[in-house]
């Protein structure tokens, strides 16, 4: 689930049925309904940092899908890797990094254009991914790999790969430590 800026919608897939329900906040009913397709799978989403788009990915279709935040107009779908699984905005919010599970690949999203700019071959089994706070670097669990890679979030490249215990598959990225 992801809710709007200004708290006043939550979005949720709904798997079994192929479409995103919209949420009203202030009177706890849905509000809204968009269909994404026979089969597609809508897996996990974002809202854009801006609050106008939300951002989901369709596990079975291996497609992005853009609908509009406000009234869930469609206003995209571009395909993407196999299995994308979730997503995350790079602070300055540009770009999108989307995971895909079933090819071991990072999808890069130019957000305003709503275009795949870039493909990251990272390795198998990618997760969650993060950002540093200063949007330098992406940080992305692989599950397939035992490791946690690090990008470079502007050249969009592999820098490293850091051991990580059995089958890591989740991950936050922080700037503040201790209590």
């Amino acid at each position: 689930m992801d809710t709007t800026p200004d708290g006043r919608y939550v979005f949720t897939p709904e798997r079994n049925q192929d479409t995103v329900a919209q949420i009203d906040l202030r009177t706890f009913q849905v509000s809204r309904r968009i269909s994404l397709g026979r089969g597609s799978w809508p897996h996990m989403f974002r809202v854009s940092p801006g609050g106008d788009r939300v951002w989901v990915q369709t596990a079975r279709g291996n497609t992005n899908t853009f609908p509009g935040a406000a009234d869930l107009s469609l206003l995209k779908t571009i395909s993407v890797g196999r299995i994308p699984v979730t997503n995350a905005f790079r602070p300055d919010g540009r770009v999108s990094y989307i995971t895909n599970l079933g090819d071991g690949t990072i999808s890069v999203v130019d957000t305003q254009r709503m275009t795949e700019i870039a493909r990251i071959p990272v390795g198998p089994g990618p997760g969650v991914v993060g950002f540093s706070a200063d949007g330098r670097f992406a940080f992305v669990s692989l599950r397939g790999r035992n490791a946690v890679a690090v990008l470079d979030a502007r050249a969009h490249r592999v820098l490293k790969y850091i051991p990580a215990g059995k089958g890591p598959s989740g991950l936050l990225v922080t700037d503040r430590l201790g209590p």
